[in-house]
């Protein structure tokens, strides 16, 4: 999930005045394991978002990262769903937006009968309960929705 790599970025970022937001900003020893680094930033935070499905705190950790002044860097970083939610909030937003848009453009709101939430994104919380309120329709949690698109 992109915006919670980029949350990690910028803290980083904040943390030591690296930015890994592309590979040509940073020294050089820290050039050559960039595919690395980000690597492994963006499988924390797919982690962390499946752990925040279930749980309402997790926790950011990278235990030596990468070397940063003759030391390794650790970061460990607690992390709320709320704010996971605060961070993913333009993402949100733009789903949302493009639902509205499809639903008024096509005029299917009354031929609705329920929602059912397909892919990665629908294991959020908070998308089925925005989409619950939203829409006013149930959003049908009983399928496998890690195999729904496959399955037809």
């Amino acid at each position: 999930m992109k915006e919670l790599e980029n949350y990690i970025i910028e803290y980083i970022a904040n943390d030591t005045g690296l930015d890994f937001s592309s590979s040509s900003s940073l020294p050089k020893n820290l050039q050559e394991s960039y595919s690395s680094i980000i690597g492994s930033i963006s499988d924390e935070a797919r982690k962390v978002k499946e752990e925040l499905t279930e749980s309402e705190e997790a926790e950011i950790d990278f235990p030596k990262l990468f070397e940063y002044q003759n030391d390794m860097y650790d970061l460990r970083l607690p992390i709320t769903r709320d704010r996971f939610n605060e961070i993913c909030q333009d993402l949100y937003d733009e789903i949302f937006d493009r639902l509205d848009d499809f639903i008024q453009k096509n005029d299917k709101s009354h031929s609705l009968k329920e929602i059912i939430l397909a892919g990665g994104t629908c294991y959020i919380p908070h998308i089925k309960e925005e989409m619950a309120r939203r829409y006013g329709y149930p959003v049908n949690s009983e399928l496998d929705l890690s195999t729904l698109v496959v399955t037809g």
